[in-house]
């Protein structure tokens, strides 16, 4: 979560992350709570728990950085190679472009598929544009 994050350069969030919680559950399920480390004017760091005081593209950081490390915890690209990246248009497009690259460098992941508005494609890496044939096969 913390080298996403830092890729993505947002001056207010300084870290995210989750804590497991005690539980009284007979069957010992987990519960975890959402922690994201708020980065103050003044430059200290305060633990943010409420989701709704984030901006709309810091809360897209916080559920897209959340759902990307469970999918590389679970492994879940030894089963399904295959990324789908929407709504994205909360990240402006050097933003959008360092995530694919993070993607593509970091996540096993064989194939990657964003749908984007014109702009923000037009502006992201050729080589993060292309699909190639034998994807289909």
């Amino acid at each position: 979560m913390t080298e996403l994050v830092e890729r993505l350069d947002y001056a207010g969030v300084a870290g995210i992350h989750l804590e497991r919680e005690p539980t009284e559950h007979p069957a010992g399920l987990s519960e975890f709570r959402l922690v994201v480390k708020r980065r103050q004017q003044d430059g200290s760091v305060v633990d943010e728990d409420d989701p709704g005081t984030l901006s709309k593209s810091e809360r897209s950081l916080v559920g897209l950085v959340v759902a990307l490390v469970g999918y590389v915890a679970h492994d879940v690209a030894d089963d399904v190679p295959f990324l789908l990246l929407d709504s994205l248009e909360a990240f402006d497009t050097d933003r959008i472009d360092c995530l694919l690259d993070y993607v593509r460098d970091a996540v096993d992941v064989t194939y990657i598929v964003t749908a984007l508005l014109s702009g923000d494609a037009d502006a992201v890496d050729a080589e993060d544009a292309e699909i190639s044939a034998d994807a289909f096969i």
